[in-house]
C-alpha cells in the first residue's frame, strides 16, 4: 500500500494506532524489566506530543474542517505533512520490530522525533501563512 495515497487524517489515525503496540509491548527477556518503565515513558511522551500536534492542526477534523481540505490548494504543504506522517508511522513500526528483537530503539526514535519536529514546523508555517493572508 502506498501510504502517501492516504489522507492526512488517515495517516494520523494510522500513527495513533501504531503507538499502541509500542506502549503495551512487554519484553520476554527478564533482564529488561527495568528498561520497560523508561520505554513506556518515552512512547507516552511522544504520543502526548503527537496528540498535541493533531489538536493544533485539527488533523482528525471531519470534512471541510479537515487538514486535507484546508490544504487542498497547497499541494506541496499537504505532501510535506503526509510525507512526515509516513516517516513517523514507519519509525513506530521500526520501534516495534526492534523491541521484539530486544534491540535498541534510539535511532528509530530519532527518526520519529525528526518527523514530529518537522510536522510542528510545518504547522507553524501553515498557520502563519493563513494568518497573513487573512490580514491583507
Amino acid at each position: 500500500m502506498d501510504l502517501l495515497s492516504l489522507s492526512a487524517r488517515g495517516l494520523s489515525n494510522k500513527c495513533l494506532k501504531a503507538f499502541q503496540p509500542c506502549l503495551t509491548f512487554r519484553s520476554t527477556d527478564p533482564g529488561l524489566s527495568n528498561q520497560q518503565t523508561s520505554d513506556d515513558e518515552r512512547y507516552s511522551n511522544r504520543l502526548t506530543a503527537f496528540k498535541l500536534w493533531i489538536d493544533s492542526v485539527d488533523a482528525l477534523a471531519p470534512s471541510k474542517a479537515s487538514l486535507d481540505s484546508r490544504l487542498s490548494e497547497q499541494e506541496i504543504d499537504l505532501f510535506l505533512v503526509k510525507a512526515n506522517l509516513v516517516m513517523l508511522f514507519q519509525s513506530l513500526e521500526d520501534c516495534l520490530n526492534l523491541l521484539k528483537e530486544n534491540e535498541p530503539v534510539e535511532e528509530a526514535l530519532l527518526y520519529f522525533d525528526s518527523a514530529l519536529k518537522s510536522l510542528v514546523t510545518l504547522a507553524l508555517a501553515i498557520s502563519g501563512t493563513g494568518r497573513r493572508s487573512r490580514l491583507h
